[in-house]
């Protein structure tokens, strides 16, 4: 008997009729132990190693800080008078191309990590949201450390309209007609060096949704962009980056289950053509053919 068999399934319609306005496309296996082999995407590796089989998620915001930098010096710099909530996370990362430069992240409210091993920045069991706050630092050891952009509070909304993606999070069919929605979760740093512009410094953040169901789950990421100009920093992109679903379906007598993986993500590549001075930007599907070119405009202060 085969173990595996691709088809196309229904799941979530109106989200799917947002994302790509078709069906999406999943692959049956037998049991859990066979969903692995079933994976065709990095990103659908990652979550399954990191949701399903445990394995530990790495550090992605960066809270080892540099020597001589304390987390009390980027709360200052980074939380707002009116942010009372408890701190969460704090992080930094350095800018390539940028000596003693560093994009810095500061987390408050949600769900409160309490050691290592707990998952940061996320809203997940808490009755409040977190908050991020952004900005861009200069620190060299034995100096203090002063801001060089921001801070910004940042806004996670991203419409998950027209994406590439054969599926949406499931808050897409509870949003508004843009299908913008926020996530549930700060992944972190993304770690790719982004040059958009000579002599501004940009990087990325993760956003995450995670969805638990009956044997089984799901979890979307996006991809966020800031860019600084002088000393004001700004976010010029949000794009939709994966989709990974894993559903239970029927049993068997030897008492596995049958599951079925529908997975999809997209590439982001900066083009060497650019418009008002900023690189163009490429996101396309990482297996099919789908692609869109993002161009600045100076209107927006950002990508469109």
């Amino acid at each position: 008997m085969r173990q595996t068999f691709s088809f196309c399934v229904s799941v979530a319609g109106i989200a799917l009729s947002l994302a790509t306005g078709g069906p999406a496309c999943g692959t049956e296996v037998r049991s859990l132990g066979a969903v692995e082999k079933a994976i065709t995407t990095p990103e659908g590796l990652r979550t399954f190693s990191e949701q399903i089989t445990g394995t530990p998620t790495p550090d992605r915001f960066g809270t080892k800080l540099p020597d001589g930098l304390t987390a009390a010096d980027v709360e200052r710099l980074l939380r707002p008078a009116s942010d009372t909530q408890p701190l969460n996370t704090v992080g930094v990362k350095s800018l390539a191309g940028f000596p003693d430069t560093y994009a810095a992240l500061l987390c408050t409210g949600g769900d409160i990590p309490h050691d290592a091993n707990d998952t940061r920045c996320q809203s997940f069991s808490s009755t409040t949201a977190v908050s991020v706050h952004l900005g861009v630092l200069h620190f060299r050891a034995g100096e203090p450390p002063k801001m060089l952009a921001g801070p910004l509070d940042m806004d996670g909304a991203v419409s998950w309209r027209d994406t590439g993606l054969n599926s949406a999070p499931d808050d897409v069919e509870d949003a508004p007609g843009d299908s913008r929605i926020k996530p549930s979760e700060i992944v972190g740093f993304d770690p790719a060096a982004y040059v958009l512009t000579p002599g501004q410094p940009t990087f990325g953040i993760r956003g995450a949704w995670n969805y638990g169901y009956s044997g089984g789950m799901s979890r979307y990421e996006a991809l966020y962009l800031f860019s600084a100009t002088g000393n004001h920093l700004s976010r010029v992109l949000a794009a939709p980056m994966s989709a990974f679903r894993m559903t239970a379906g029927n049993w068997h007598k030897d008492g596995t289950r049958e599951h079925i993986v529908t997975e999809s993500a997209n590439l982001l590549i900066v083009l060497p053509s650019r418009t008002y001075g900023h690189a163009d930007i490429l996101l396309k599907s990482r297996r099919g053919k789908w692609q869109h070119v993002f161009r600045w405009r100076d209107a927006d202060a950002g990508y469109r």
